[in-house]
């Protein structure tokens, strides 16, 4: 896994530190002071180069992760918007 260092909020524009990445890879995300602070597909051609997965360092990215996403989107899909 391939990890980025920059601030959050400026990673569209500012410099970030790339090592050992690929266009959409899940990165580790760091603050410029090296703490851990979320995770983020790469893209080195995007205007966005990385496009927040999630702000919790804690919890990796994975497929169990990602089905609970699509499960609870489902759920909003259903009973908030009455949605099919």
């Amino acid at each position: 896994q391939g990890e980025l260092t920059g601030e959050l909020t400026k990673l569209a524009s500012a410099k970030v530190e790339v090592r050992g990445v690929r266009d959409g890879d899940i990165v580790d995300i760091r603050t410029r002071e090296g703490r851990p602070c979320g995770y983020g597909f790469y893209h080195s051609r995007s205007l966005v180069t990385v496009r927040v997965l999630s702000h919790d360092p804690a919890i990796e990215p994975d497929h169990a992760w990602l089905r609970a996403r699509i499960r609870a989107a489902e759920a909003i899909r259903c009973d908030l918007l009455r949605l099919p």
